[in-house]
């Protein structure tokens, strides 16, 4: 649902990827993970089709990102690192926007869902300028899952919640990926990124130097491996 394939960028001579390919099927929940500088906003940035590649394939849903923009977005729910949504509309207003935007039908059953998934019953008829960036950061992934797309990007989307925020997002990826949806997140807390996702991949300067498999991920706990340790010597 997600694919990657020998993408290159370069910024004024400056090689950002470099033959990067990857692959995010069904099911999969998938940690983009590496130091700063080493592609991940880049990545991101091409597979959604905000940045063009200087060579290779990015697509969505099997829509190339280029050639089938509309296509391919229409599988996409994406929240970026700055989630900010309209200020003088209210949570409720955001929702139902992103539900006439997208086409959602039964919009009312799934708002009121969501709602209350995300703790933010009670704050739904309050312009979201008076949000916390915790309650602006869930409103936002809130309406990426809205129109229930079968590919779904986070780019550092825990970032500004708290525990129990942090839980309540978690936990809906985990149900969108149990039913299928392709989820890819990056995120630099790495022990959260090692309890939420089935597989890692490790990008160092522009290119994937581990993908780590569920299996792996489970041996690395019983022996007592960290996730970080694996991220310090891969990017030695």
């Amino acid at each position: 649902m997600i694919e990657l394939d020998n993408v290159h960028k370069s910024f004024h001579g400056n090689h950002v990827l470099r033959g990067l390919s990857f692959k995010i099927t069904p099911g999969e929940l998938v940690g983009l993970i590496g130091p700063n500088g080493a592609g991940k906003s880049t990545a991101l940035s091409i597979v959604t089709g905000q940045l063009l590649a200087d060579a290779g394939v990015a697509s969505l849903g099997g829509h190339d990102i280029v050639h089938e923009p509309l296509l391919a977005r229409k599988s996409l729910g994406y929240v970026p690192q700055e989630s900010g949504v309209e200020p003088f509309l209210t949570g409720e207003e955001v929702l139902q926007f992103v539900a006439n935007l997208r086409e959602v039908e039964d919009s009312s059953n799934q708002i009121e869902q969501l709602l209350s998934q995300f703790s933010l019953l009670d704050a739904r008829r309050r312009l979201t300028r008076e949000y916390s960036e915790g309650m602006t950061r869930r409103l936002a992934i809130a309406a990426a899952l809205l129109p229930k797309p079968p590919a779904l990007i986070f780019d550092e989307s825990l970032n500004g919640l708290d525990p129990r925020g942090a839980r309540l997002v978690r936990g809906a990826l985990r149900d969108r990926a149990a039913a299928g949806a392709a989820i890819l997140i990056t995120g630099h807390v790495l022990e959260t990124m090692e309890r939420l996702c089935t597989r890692i991949l490790l990008l160092h300067e522009g290119r994937i130097t581990r993908d780590i498999s569920e299996a792996e991920l489970t041996e690395c706990r019983e022996t007592g491996v960290s996730l970080e340790q694996l991220y310090l010597d891969s990017t030695a």
